[in-house]
């Protein structure tokens, strides 16, 4: 029978790091290549096993569903426990195929951790925060309550990357705005233990995203969730009520996440991403102080953000079509970014999710809200009617070239240059660390 089994978790650092000594049977061998950790900002040594098993039970059980193979644990937490069952029941109905081989979880001690839950005094919650406009909308979704702020490196920045999570953490630091908030920093090895034959799971190869995401995340807060206090973690929502697919992140996943009296809450479901765009400029006007947005995941990026890839212009376009300078919002282009965007429409949408993104912008777009890059204001009285003749058949133009790609159908394939890329990662992960290294240090 193939099973997957933990022997011990060790606390290292002064009690800042989780190590797991695990051990898996020959046939499941091929998708671990590496011991998982995870590491705090601060001392996680008073947490219970129950408590401190979870990161690393919340990587491997989608694994395990998918794979088919038995997870053996020594104590966890009563609350994850059912947790672990009531999402098992989501994957199912979208991978049925889960129920053709065994995947159960097995538990020496279940634990009941809430009556000895450590809370300081009053409610306190917090919200993983990458610093995206997802982020910033929940973040202005409660304000009010002092939210604690988590990132975590290792996720949408790899470990090795030193200098975008300097950048990042340095812009969450700086930010006038959030200076009320504590902050904490996790890194975790979450993408890098395991082979590229685990992406091979699932259609596509999506693991991160169709996946894995929303259950590692949230599940990496629980032992800094049990030292705090936290009541309620928030998780922004990607998706709306309005685009339903599987992912891996979404309210039938995040909203059965629990443990010791802590519940995950998949927040701002109801929100269109223009919505929470439309949000943060009236927050931030509201505040009088700038708001600098990291929405960029791009390899390339050198800064907050690369300025030139779809998120970037999807998150760009948006702000504009409010007659906002996206300059004053962690962006550096000039009135150049319409060309590019009107390239990248071109070339057509990657997926449904994407093209539901830039639907509503078509209705908000003209003449009378697009921001212009010139010296005129677009915002202040027109005085030259050629040009502003000329802004209106802009945002015509625009209009235009934005409906036609909307009404195309979803052709675009993966590039060369893609496909290579994923061969060197899933075949030479090796050669492509080297890469990374070198890019570093060309920075």
């Amino acid at each position: 029978m193939s099973n997957f089994i933990v022997n011990s978790i060790d606390l290292t650092g002064a009690g800042t790091r989780i190590s797991y000594e695990y051990e898996v049977s020959d046939d499941i061998k091929k998708y671990f290549k590496t011991p998982f950790f995870i590491e705090y900002d601060c001392s996680v040594a008073e947490v219970p096993e129950s408590i401190l098993i979870i990161p690393l039970l919340a990587n491997i059980l989608p694994i395990s569903w998918l794979a088919g193979f038995d997870i053996t644990i020594n104590t966890l937490d009563r609350q994850f426990y059912q947790a672990a069952l009531d999402i098992k029941a989501v994957f199912i109905k979208e991978f049925p195929e889960i129920l053709n081989h065994s995947s159960s979880l097995m538990v020496n001690q279940l634990m009941d951790n809430t009556a000895a839950y450590h809370r300081d005094t009053g409610k306190k919650d917090a919200l993983l925060f990458s610093g995206g406009v997802d982020a910033y909308a929940s973040y202005f979704n409660h304000q009010q309550d002092d939210v604690d702020l988590i990132l975590i490196q290792g996720a949408d920045i790899p470990l090795n990357d030193s200098k975008q999570w300097a950048t990042a953490k340095q812009n969450i630091n700086n930010e006038v705005i959030l200076q009320q908030n504590h902050k904490h920093y996790i890194a975790m090895n979450c993408r890098d233990f395991y082979t590229y034959r685990v992406k091979e799971l699932v259609y596509g190869g999506g693991w991160w995203g169709k996946v894995q995401h929303g259950l590692t995340l949230t599940s990496a807060v629980a032992p800094l969730a049990y030292k705090k206090g936290y009541h309620s973690l928030y998780i922004a929502a990607t998706d709306t009520i309005g685009f339903q697919v599987f992912w891996g992140s979404m309210p039938d996943i995040d909203n059965n996440v629990r443990w010791a009296g802590t519940q995950v809450v998949h927040d701002g479901y109801h929100m269109h991403r223009l919505d929470k765009v439309e949000s943060i400029i009236q927050n931030a006007e509201r505040l009088e102080k700038n708001v600098n947005l990291r929405v960029c995941y791009s390899e390339l990026n050198n800064g907050l953000n690369c300025n030139k890839c779809e998120k970037c212009y999807r998150t760009i376009f948006a702000l504009t079509l409010f007659g906002r300078n996206p300059n004053h919002f962690g962006f550096a282009v000039d009135g150049s970014v319409y060309t590019h965007i009107e390239a990248l429409w071109a070339k057509g949408f990657a997926n449904e999710g994407v093209r539901y993104d830039w639907v509503p912008m078509l209705s908000l777009l003209s003449a009378d809200n697009l921001y212009q890059f010139a010296e005129h204001n677009h915002n202040t009285e027109r005085h030259n009617t050629e040009q502003h003749n000329t802004e209106r058949h802009s945002a015509e133009r625009l209009k235009d070239s934005l409906k036609v790609a909307l009404d195309a159908t979803i052709t675009q394939t993966d590039s060369k240059v893609d496909k290579g890329k994923r061969a060197i990662i899933a075949n030479f992960p090796k050669t492509f660390k080297s890469y990374l290294k070198i890019r570093e240090l060309l920075r």
